[in-house]
């Protein structure tokens, strides 16, 4: 397995930790699937969100099949520290297959002015179908990107740039992991203006029969001097998985 385009993703160990503050969570969470080739919509999965809290959590508890694609893990979370995160486990149908992920919005009463963020998927390729040995990634929002971290609605967080288009290529059968995160040693950063509202979105083609599983975390505080920042530590853990 190889990692590339980025140092080993950090994950804030921290972010189960709720803060003692509430936060406000809405907007309607989304996992679209799409056949890319022909651009019909085979399914989707959604959940309206309108609630408040000091943690938020939302899963599937089934796997669902959209015309041969699959979602086997789909699951949102939000902190009011604020943290938005999100996780995913899907596979391409015998086409390449468009995948929407949408997470919930964190609203907070705090001005918040620094961020981190970070994403990553791992692959595993079919050995058996569509083309063995290569996997296609396309990512579809700004800059040809898979992930975008948004504040106050439609402002991109570090341009958006943390998970590009690429085209893997492995044994047939195995697996990659492709990461990315706002800054090498996961330092906060300026979100470029003051957020009130943080949230995530993955939209990508992956190509036929080839399985991805990612994860997301996007995390936002205030300036320093204002508040102890969060310690944090550990990795974000990817399931390694084959598909026939």
């Amino acid at each position: 397995m190889r990692v590339r385009n980025a140092s080993l993703l950090a994950a804030a160990a921290g972010l189960l930790m709720a803060s003692a503050a509430n936060a406000g969570y809405s907007a309607t969470i989304q996992l679209i699937v799409e056949n890319a080739d022909s651009g019909t919509e085979l399914g989707r999965i959604e959940q309206v969100i309108n609630e408040e809290g000091a943690t938020f959590n939302w899963s599937i508890l089934q796997s669902y099949n959209f015309g041969g694609a699959t979602v086997s893990e789909f699951g949102i979370g939000g902190i009011a520290d604020p943290v938005v995160s999100s996780n995913f486990n899907v596979a391409a149908g015998p086409f390449n297959t468009t995948f929407t992920i949408n997470s919930v919005v964190v609203s907070f009463g705090t001005n918040e002015t620094l961020g981190r963020a970070a994403a990553g998927m791992t692959f595993t390729d079919s050995l058996n179908a569509g083309t063995p040995g290569t996997i296609g990634l396309t990512g579809l929002l700004l800059g040809g990107n898979a992930y975008n971290a948004r504040y106050n609605g439609a402002n991109l967080f570090a341009a958006g740039s943390l998970l590009p288009t690429t085209v893997l290529t492995v044994t047939p059968g195995d697996t990659d992991t492709y990461l990315g995160q706002s800054d090498a040693g996961f330092n906060f950063l300026p979100l470029g203006g003051v957020a009130n509202s943080i949230n995530s979105q993955f939209k990508f083609t992956l190509s036929a029969f080839d399985r991805a599983a990612g994860t997301s975390v996007f995390e936002v505080v205030p300036a320093p001097g204002s508040i102890s920042l969060l310690g944090l530590g550990g990795l974000l853990a990817f399931r390694r998985r084959r598909s026939a």
